[in-house]
């Protein structure tokens, strides 16, 4: 009733906001609608936002329940999470369902559910407990209904039915304190109890411990086995929410020495009274109403047991019947105070992350055989409980439990207690569910609602997209993006379901008018529109010019093939896929200004209302295809008519064409950063895919209609001019495609188009197998020019080659080829199968046209010779790549090509060989002509590249020895003995013109050094170098030695100077001593040998008392005293003398004039302009001088 009204509560908050929002909408006039669309929300959110609560507290639950449940591993040794159990149904959960089913057929269910009538028990204990023997001795009251299902195997529970109750015996492993964690079927146990005892789970817990365990195991294995049994109490907390009263069973007491003389002397009714307490749960010894704590009150009783016997030991004692065992059991029954005190401790511990466990009473049970007397005296047993199969008189019974179970468990059956938190979620999920519901109902009316909204609001969006269709726009542009507009719409209404309005698959009639009148639109505002534009285009251009262009043709006549040819096919009844197969109508060859992607709504647009037309009227679109093509056909006659027999106008359609590709020469140089000043490129038309799209194009005008006879006139024409063209776009391509090299700029770009040579991306060979593939169209052709035969004959060389990866059926082609030339000589038989051959492979003239050279029958005779070299040429290319970047070695290889330039296949380096394979190449296949020369230029163009390369690390190889070998030594030389070690006789300069730079510098009379020449080529050596080299040999008979003679005239002072020069003294200090001239103001004059040696001059003025001094030092000292004195008179001022320019000023000078007369001085001169401080320091440019 209480989740009733909940539910009630619920409708009624929801129908008030529901009256609300529609109140709201009706009074500020808002559609209805939109406050159905809030509601909808408001209730998405609310209960949104509910499920997602209701998730994270659930998430919340499983983590903490995950946390206190350890979960044992199985035989693998794999953890199974506890609530993955829910979803592993096994057949232990089966033989609970059968259980149930099996109490629900019984007699109990006329008392009510059978799963509540009788109190549940659950029995805990390990093997040393045995507590199924212990159940199996109980003689309590049973019903004699029995079932297979009752009856575990050792490893699932036996379910123990009673008159006041069921007990659930356990398995022993689940209690064995040496195992880990909880055992999977225990947890299994206990879901299954929750899921079908929601009210009652379980009424209580049984736990069975032996006395000997008690009095044999130390405090640690007590605590194990403790902790243990709270593990599993702590799994009935968790998973079954609910904490239950405990009740402790001590069995196998009879093993203590005296029990059963004690026994046998008990009167027989006694033996059916408990022997144990009930643990109250309140105290009235204690203030605070607290019970007693579980260790104390096993403590005590104990001691009450104790007691008891004593006092019983006493009545043995006055008639005789006591034994010594019996006298002392009370000091052995006390010796189990402290162990079971501790273990009733560990196990009932109060913490505060747990639920205290309830211990309610603690029960030792023994096992004795019974006289006979005692079981026919009891008048229940006799009556009310037939002997069960298993029992017979003098068998063992169990004594001491009568009460617990008959009087004890039944009466507590209601003591459990419902954890808090575990009562609040099954509340929670009772709501939940009651919510559940209800919001599916509201879900399911709101969905109803929604979708009628939904449906109306697409019908009424697609009907403003239809009335904006009602005036298109002017540009094309837009015009089509209107179109693919409504397209789109109407794609979109027909994928709507209009479910449960219309039954699905039907479509509406008002979709089919849609259709239609896109179609006509298509039609109308494009199609027409596009033929009107290009009509106007060729009347202003085409037709009213008696010159053609081929351009406005291209155009126009592409869109009117297609056009047509797609017609064709829609009449006939072509699919939707079949025509989008076809070459679309509008192209890039028609549309140049355009590309594919701003041209592909068009085609769609096209395709679209050819599909939809014939749809509309199925029995008349073929008659409107006719009439459609006639009008294209006529237009396509009138320009072609125009246009003569000129069909030149194809190449320039295919060369509109963004999906053909164009080759370029730059295209594979890419390793260079620098531009090609002659980039060659092969137009789109001059391609092998450039031709089948023309040809493929004449087969779709001989499809439209055009007159065959104007083709079979005009195109004969256009093949061969096209032809020559073709033909001529390759050659020239092949001839410049050495011109790549220009892009290389650095060693690392030289360095990775050379390390390509050995491999599948070098650029050469990459080219010549370009060419095969692009003259694969004209390959077999008779008339083909020599440089295409030698193209072809270069792939039957790779066919050949020994260690080449070419296909078998290549290889077969090529030595069918040899067999058919070979039996066409043999006689007119031999001519006849020749003759056969030839007719399918066409290979007979493709090599007559080396004209001047070998016949086509002596290289395909030496074909695999020619193949040799090849290998050849590859393995000097591969041998080069391995050694390119030792700049010794291309030194070397250098050397030796500038030492015999005329015969540059002497030596052993790799270029030696290559070329040499070259020659003997071009022996057998003929050498290089005007008619061949793009072939020759393509196949030796790697020499170039070696070439190139050999000759910047020469030049960077004789740099370093100038520098290393020259210039190095010349650093520790002195000075004055410079001059001579760098150009005497013996000097290092003339070494290195005779050693390292031998091969590329040579002496000419009259000239002086110039390079020298290899195949056109120099090393770049610096001018400066040879004019540095030129001008020393010019003076390198001479000794060095200048005689000069110097004449001094008397120096003089301003006038108005208060001083007059006393003496001046010229020195010029040399190696072998110093030479003075003193002038005392009349004329004198001095000769002494000169030497570059000499490096000091010294020019010392006396003016009275004060001194001057001027100085020159260096190797250019005499010269630069020549420069200053050699123009006449040299005039000093007071600023050239910095320490004596104030003295000078106090006595007057103003200027001191000085004149000297140098003889010899042109010689000195001359020698100094090749001293060794002009020396170059680079005499060749390197690659970081390009």
């Amino acid at each position: 009733m209480k989740t009733f009204f909940k539910i009630l509560l619920a409708v009624l908050i929801w129908t008030l906001i529901a009256a609300v929002l529609v109140g709201g909408a009706l009074f500020f006039d808002i559609a209805i609608e939109s406050a159905v669309t809030v509601l909808i929300t408001l209730m998405a959110l609310w209960y949104g936002f509910k499920i997602l609560r209701w998730g994270y507290r659930r998430h919340q639950a499983r983590q903490r329940v995950e946390q206190l449940i350890n979960v044992a591993p199985d035989e693998r040794g794999i953890r199974t999470s506890v609530w993955r159990l829910w979803g592993r149904r096994n057949e232990k959960d089966e033989r609970f369902l059968e259980i149930l089913r099996f109490l629900h057929s019984s007699s109990l269910r006329r008392h009510g559910d059978t799963r509540y009538v009788q109190p549940w028990h659950l029995l805990l204990g390990e093997s040393s407990a045995n507590k199924t023997e212990m159940l199996q001795g109980l003689h309590i009251p049973r019903p004699t209904l029995d079932s297979p299902l009752l009856h575990g195997d050792g490893q699932d529970v036996t379910w123990y039915l009673h008159n006041r109750g069921i007990i659930l015996d356990t398995p022993n492993p689940w209690s064995d304190p040496t195992t880990e964690g909880s055992n999977e079927d225990w947890l299994r146990l206990l879901m299954q109890l929750e899921k079908h005892r929601q009210h009652i789970p379980i009424n209580g817990l049984l736990i069975a411990v032996s006395v000997q365990t008690l009095l044999s195991a130390g405090t640690d294995t007590l605590e194990r086995i403790a902790n243990k049994y709270r593990r599993l109490i702590e799994d009935v907390v968790q998973v079954l929410g609910v904490n239950v009263p405990i009740h402790l069973i001590l069995t196998q007491t009879e093993a203590l020495p005296g029990f059963d003389a004690w026994v046998s002397a008990l009167p027989a009714q006694q033996t059916r009274e408990a022997l144990g307490a009930t643990r109250e749960t309140t105290s009235r010894h204690h203030s605070n109403g607290a019970p007693e704590a579980p260790a104390k009150f096993a403590g005590n009783l104990v001691k009450r047991i104790a007691h008891r016997i004593r006092e019983i030991n006493l009545l043995a004692l006055r008639d005789q019947h006591a034994t010594a065992d019996t006298l002392r059991l009370p000091l052995r029954l006390q010796a189990l105070e402290r162990p079971l005190s501790w273990f009733t401790a560990s196990l009932f511990e109060s913490n505060q992350y747990q639920e205290t466990p309830q211990l309610r009473s603690i029960h030792f049970s023994a096992q004795a055989v019974v006289p006979d007397e005692i079981l026919t005296a009891d008048p229940i047993l006799t009556t009310r409980d037939p002997a069960p199969a298993a029992a017979t008189n003098n068998d063992r019974q169990t004594l001491f439990l009568w009460p617990l179970f008959t009087q004890l468990l039944p009466a507590q059956r209601d003591e459990f207690t419902f954890v808090h938190a575990a009562n609040e979620a099954k509340r929670r999920r009772q709501r939940q569910r009651a919510i559940g519901w209800s919001a599916a109902v509201a879900i399911l009316t709101t969905g109803i609602t929604g979708l009628y909204l939904h449906d109306r609001a697409s019908l009424r969006d697609a009907s403003n997209v239809y009335a904006r269709q009602l005036l298109p726009p002017a540009d094309l542009d837009s015009r089509v993006a209107n179109l693919i507009a409504y397209k789109t719409l109407i794609e979109r209404v027909e994928a709507q379901r209009f479910f449960p309005w219309l039954a699905p698959g039907v479509e509406p009639a008002f979709v089919a008018k849609m259709k239609e009148d896109l179609a006509n639109r298509v039609n109308t505002t494009l199609i027409q529109e596009i033929d009107s534009l290009f009509e106007a285009r060729l009347q202003q251009t085409f037709f009213a010019d008696s010159s053609q262009d081929l351009g406005r043709v291209a155009e126009y006549t592409g869109l009117l093939v297609r056009r047509i040819n797609l017609l064709n096919a829609w009449a006939e009844g072509a699919s939707p896929t079949a025509l989008a197969n076809l070459p679309p109508a509008f192209d890039t060859e028609s549309f140049a200004a355009r590309d594919a992607d701003s041209l592909a709504p068009i085609n769609t647009l096209y395709l679209q209302a050819l599909q939809w037309a014939r749809e509309s009227h199925p029995d008349t679109y073929q008659s409107t295809a006719s009439t459609q093509r006639a009008t294209l056909q006529q237009r396509l006659d009138k320009i072609l008519i125009h246009a003569g027999n000129d069909f030149t106008w194809l190449i320039t359609w295919a060369n509109r064409n963004p999906n053909l590709k164009s080759y370029r020469i730059s295209q594979f140089w890419k390793s260079g950063s620098g531009s090609l000043p002659n980039d060659i490129s092969v137009p789109r038309a001059y391609t092998a895919a450039g031709k089948n799209r023309i040809d493929g194009f004449i087969d779709e005008l001989r499809q439209a209609g055009v007159n065959p006879q104007r083709l079979d006139e005009a195109l004969p024409h256009f093949q061969t001019h096209y032809r020559a063209q073709y033909l001529k776009a390759w050659e020239q391509f092949a001839f410049n495609f050495s011109d790549g090299i220009q892009s290389l700029r650095t060693r690392e770009e030289w360095l990775d188009v050379i390390n390509q040579l050995n491999t599948g991306r070098n650029p050469y060979f990459n080219a010549l197998n370009l060419l095969d593939t692009e003259l694969a169209p004209y390959r077999d052709d008779a008339d083909i020019p020599d440089w295409v035969a030698l193209s072809n004959y270069y792939q039957d060389m790779r066919a050949l080659g020994p260690s080449d990866g070419t296909s078998n059926t290549k290889r077969n082609r090529i030595l069918t080829n040899l067999v058919l030339k070979t039996i066409g000589k043999a006689g007119p038989l031999g001519q006849m199968l020749s003759k056969s051959g030839k007719s399918t492979l066409k290979t007979k003239n493709k090599l007559d046209k080396a004209s001047g050279g070998p016949s086509a029958d002596e290289r395909a005779a030496q074909l695999e010779q020619a193949a040799e070299q090849l290998k050849a040429y590859q393995d000097a290319l591969g041998e080069f790549v391995y050694s390119a970047e030792v700049r010794s070695s291309a030194y070397t290889a250098t050397t030796a090509l500038f030492n015999e330039p005329d015969n540059p296949a002497a030596g052993g380096s790799p270029y030696a060989k290559a070329y040499a394979s070259i020659q003997k190449l071009q022996a057998i296949a003929g050498k290089e002509t005007n008619a061949n020369a793009a072939f020759w230029r393509l196949y030796k163009a790697p020499l170039n590249l070696l070439r190139g390369y050999m000759l910047q690390e020469a030049s960077c190889q004789l740099d370093d020895s100038w520098r290393n070998n020259v210039l190095a030594e010349l650093e520790g030389v002195p000075d004055f003995k410079r001059d001579d070690y760098l150009r005497g006789e013996t000097g290092i300069l003339w070494s290195f013109l005779s050693g390292p730079a031998q091969a590329f510098a040579r002496q000419e009379l009259g000239r002086g050094y110039t390079l020298k020449r290899a195949q056109g080529s120099t090393l770049t050596i610096t001018p400066a170098f040879l004019d540095f080299a030129t001008r020393a040999k010019a003076v390198r008979k001479n000794t060095g030695i200048v005689n000069v003679e110097i004449n001094a005239y008397p120096a003089s002072l301003n006038l108005d100077a208060h001083t007059a020069i006393s003496k001046s003294t010229l020195t010029v200090i040399c190696p072998e001593g110093s030479y003075e001239l003193h002038n005392y103001n009349y004329p004198a004059s001095r000769s002494f040998p000169w030497t570059t040696a000499c490096t000091s001059v010294s020019l010392d003025i006396r003016l009275n008392s004060l001194n001057l001094n001027k100085t020159w030092t260096g190797a250019t000292a005499f010269p630069d005293f020549i420069h200053a004195f050699g123009g006449g008179p040299k005039g000093f001022t007071p600023r050239d003398f910095p320490g004596q320019a104030q003295q000078l000023r106090e006595l007057g000078v103003d200027e001191i004039l000085l004149q000297f007369d140098i003889s010899g001085a042109s010689q000195v001169l001359q020698s100094v302009a090749i001293s060794p401080l002009n020396i170059p320091q680079h005499i060749s440019s390197c690659w970081a001088m390009l």
